[in-house]
């Protein structure tokens, strides 16, 4: 009786436990779901994060979350009906559910598509972070959809005045999905751009490292971080612990040995650290000031040298920035790996410059031969120097050369308003009238005034030029050059 009773006991145990353990089986089966439709969904593979998420509904038909990632993907997928179903059925199992507002703004934005946002991404890749926070924001219509508020707040959090702001919209992501790697891998690199959030930010991406989803990205971004904390208290703890993870790290060895090496203080590696973060940032302002400063004091600092002939890339003083980074290169050859690319378009936009000199001096035959030998080299900037070259063709008079030059430039770069301009005014050169009347009609309407109000200055240009040659032509030289100098004053880009 005995063994039957613990027998019964034991059975009873079991089957009150089954519930609990059940239970929690599905709860982490929402969760494995809910990140995979996560990971789909910011990998831009809506079909997947479908999967994912209709077997999670199988599971929890009134999952919170899964609601809101539905509505999203439909938004995403221009199924607005279906996104408001989404939405109500939401706002009915979790009144109080944070992700209505988020639904209801991604709803309003409507289907935003890569190619909306194509522009700004081209304006936060070229380091103009300002002009490409005010394109998202014309995009969104208001507050990001958390869709891309990733993506955003990352950009955001590059603008001068945009850190704090960053932090808050990414800690609000992070709290409403916390389950998502993708938002704590961008929170904890923004928490790495101020010295006084930064080992935060290094302690999570150590962390993030052990998610698979996540990992690459995160030791990518942790190993950066670590090149920022200079002569920092807590650089030695830092980087041994990198190194213990990842022992082979050649660079984090030598910046733990360069630590040991260091003076009391190292004042400067901090101040530099701030200045890179800064330059990163787009706080030109106070980089440049720090670098120019290192530079006063220690004139063969690489680090210095580089920091300022980035800040000169930046600022399109490629002369200054190609002689800044070739003296860094050349004092330290083992940076080269890290700063050649830098050179190379520094070198290559000053080569541009010399071509725009010559052409400005009145030698478009030379500013012709040396672009042709620029071009020669394939450069994914090629376009730049192109447009210099559809100028000089056109200056020369060689408009079929300047209409194919142009329409290479539109190829790389559509929509390039002195590229449109130059082939508009090489067409019509070339009485080229029913293309140039379908060019013009797919102008904005700012383009197509633009190239009116030339096409009238090219007007009044050539009536001058042809008093002026009347003028010559019966000795009146003084009147001539008048009249030369109107037509110049009217057109100044015709010879």
């Amino acid at each position: 009786m005995r063994a039957w009773g613990r027998n019964l006991a034991l059975a009873l145990l079991l089957s009150a436990a089954l519930p609990t353990v059940t239970a929690l089986a599905a709860e982490t089966a929402e969760e494995v779901l809910l990140d995979k439709a996560s990971y789909w969904r910011l990998k831009d593979r809506p079909d997947l994060a479908a999967e994912a998420l209709n077997k999670l509904l199988e599971i929890n038909p009134n999952n919170p979350e899964a609601l809101y990632q539905y509505g999203v993907l439909s938004v995403q997928q221009n199924k607005p009906a279906d996104a408001q179903r989404y939405l109500a059925k939401l706002q009915q199992v979790a009144p109080d559910s944070p992700h209505i507002a988020d639904l209801e703004n991604a709803i309003r934005a409507g289907k935003i598509g890569s190619t909306d946002l194509d522009e700004a991404r081209r304006l936060t890749q070229g380091g103009q972070t300002a002009e490409a926070i005010k394109k998202y924001r014309e995009i969104f219509k208001g507050p990001p959809p958390s869709t891309y508020g990733v993506e955003y707040y990352m950009t955001l959090a590059g603008t001068p005045e945009g850190w704090d702001e960053a932090r808050q919209g990414m800690e609000k992501l992070a709290r409403e999905s916390p389950n998502d790697p993708q938002i704590k891998l961008a929170l904890a690199q923004i928490y790495t751009y101020r010295e006084s959030t930064r080992m935060q930010g290094i302690d999570m991406l150590a962390e993030l490292t052990k998610n698979q989803m996540v990992a690459a990205n995160a030791v990518k971004s942790w190993r950066q971080a670590l090149t920022w904390l200079g002569g920092s208290p807590a650089a030695k703890a830092a980087y041994q612990k990198y190194l213990a993870q990842y022992p082979q790290d050649s660079d984090i060895q030598q910046l733990l040995a360069d630590l040991a090496k260091q003076p009391a203080g190292g004042a400067m590696d901090e101040a530099q650290s701030k200045a890179y973060a800064d330059l990163k940032r787009g706080n030109i302002a106070a980089a440049e000031r720090q670098f120019a400063a290192d530079l006063r004091a220690h004139p063969d600092d690489v680090q210095a040298l580089a920091g300022l002939g980035l800040i000169r890339l930046r600022q399109q003083r490629f002369a200054e920035a190609r002689a800044l980074l070739g003296r860094a290169i050349k004092a330290a050859p083992d940076e080269q790996k890290d700063l050649a690319a830098a050179y190379e378009s520094a070198t290559f936009w000053a080569q541009v410059n010399d071509a725009k000199r010559m052409a400005a001096a009145g030698n478009y035959t030379g500013a012709q031969a040396f672009l042709t030998r620029l071009l020669s080299r394939p450069h994914r900037d090629n376009w730049g120097a192109e447009m210099v070259l559809g100028d000089v063709e056109t200056k020369m008079g060689q408009n079929a050369a300047a209409e194919a030059t142009y329409r290479r430039v539109l190829r790389a770069r559509p929509g390039n308003s002195d590229a449109l301009m130059g082939l508009a005014n090489a067409l019509r050169a070339q009485n080229k009238t029913a293309e140039l009347t379908q060019l013009t009609s797919r102008m904005s309407p700012a383009i197509r005034a633009r190239f009116e109000r030339s096409s009238s200055g090219n007007s009044i240009a050539e009536k001058l030029r042809n008093e002026a040659k009347a003028a010559s032509a019966n000795g009146d030289a003084a009147l001539a050059t008048a009249k030369f100098r109107e037509a110049m004053a009217a057109d100044p880009r015709s010879p």
